[in-house]
């Protein structure tokens, strides 16, 4: 992290992606102070702190940031600019909800992970949610069939929505090429359950 010291702000990168940095965030914090207009940010950290020390330094100090990836949401601070979120998993529902309404230009939202326990109350709370366009969701097959059944009984969407994707998990926790559907919103209930099949 010493190279960063001394080095002049960087007013021309715009794309950075920090990983697995855990209790090392006081040195996370110089590495971002010396890069003021990046958009897109991909920041994961498996500890079990917090992230939301982070999030109020990345509002504050990223103001132009439009896209954002990180672990978890753990708190609903606010964004200038943020278009599309990507949350790995969902710790608390309620405060990614939260922070949903409170950064209302997120139009799109993509959750890689869901559980089977979390998605009654997910579905629910996306119902209230005016400002996404586009929605992506992983899970396993069971987790996936539990978000489906619930869409063709209930259709609690939220009212702007225009695509739905629906990924499944791999056999390895690190697959990263899932198989997917995307839906094109309002769907046939008919073409839903014909490409659900396919994806399983």
């Amino acid at each position: 992290y010493e190279i960063f010291e001394n080095q002049p702000p960087n007013y021309h990168l715009q794309n950075l992606k920090l990983c697995g940095f855990f209790f090392q965030r006081p040195n996370v914090k110089r590495i971002l102070l010396k890069y003021p207009v990046i958009r897109n940010l991909e920041l994961i950290d498996w500890g079990n702190e917090s992230l939301a020390d982070m999030l109020d330094f990345i509002s504050k100090n990223l103001v132009q940031l439009e896209n954002l990836s990180i672990t978890a949401i753990s708190s609903h601070t606010k964004f200038n600019a943020l278009k599309k979120l990507i949350v790995n998993h969902i710790r608390n529902s309620a405060k990614l909800i939260e922070f949903i309404v409170e950064n209302e230009g997120i139009e799109m939202l993509q959750i890689g992970l869901v559980y089977i326990s979390q998605i009654q109350n997910l579905i629910k709370d996306l119902k209230s949610l005016s400002n996404i366009k586009h929605l992506s969701i992983g899970g396993n097959k069971t987790a996936l069939r539990a978000i489906l059944n619930n869409l063709m009984l209930t259709r609690d969407l939220p009212e702007e929505l225009k695509t739905l994707e629906l990924s499944i998990m791999g056999e390895e926790k690190l697959d990263v090429n899932r198989k997917s559907l995307k839906l094109i919103l309002p769907f046939d209930p008919t073409d839903l359950k014909l490409k659900y099949n396919i994806l399983v």
